[in-house]
């Protein structure tokens, strides 16, 4: 189904943050071997000031940047993409993590992309994975923001208890 959403040659008619964990090899992304969401296949045009975050092992690591570069050419005007491979652990964690940062914040009000970005960062460095018994530490520096950093999303809207 995202496969068929991306691929759509429409406009998005208000900005969009996507959240996107998969994995990724020459420039297409997958969950298993088959269908695959090639770079090329990206043409749903976003409006600006859209975000993605694209948590796939390189994603925006150079000559495995298509990706990122599709989304951008369709109005993305920031991404938060891997610079290297990352595990499974820590790619869970990184959303979770930047997930409580965005939804701790009041119910739409803004909040600067690059700093959730700095925040988790920050808190995954030190934090320790199910599998392992050290920190993370500098692994977490794969995780890059491209784009503009000062852009503001919202909390998503809660729902009533």
């Amino acid at each position: 189904q995202f496969i068929n959403w991306a691929s759509t040659d429409i406009s998005e008619p208000d900005p969009v943050s996507l959240f996107i964990l998969a994995h990724q090899d020459s420039n297409s992304l997958y969950y298993e071997e088959s269908p695959r969401l090639g770079a090329k296949l990206i043409v749903r045009h976003f409006q600006t000031p859209s975000v993605a975050v694209v948590n796939g092992c390189s994603t925006a690591a150079p000559g495995s940047s298509l990706i990122v570069q599709q989304l951008n050419a369709r109005g993305v005007s920031a991404v938060i993409a891997t610079a290297a491979k990352v595990n499974v652990d820590l790619a869970g964690d990184f959303f979770a993590v930047l997930g409580d940062f965005l939804t701790k914040n009041p119910a739409g009000k803004e909040y600067p992309l690059g700093v959730a970005h700095f925040l988790t960062l920050q808190k995954l460095r030190n934090m320790t994975s199910k599998s392992s018994v050290s920190p993370y530490g500098a692994k977490v520096l794969a995780y890059e923001l491209l784009g503009n950093s000062s852009l503001r999303v919202c909390s998503p809207p809660r729902k009533p208890a």
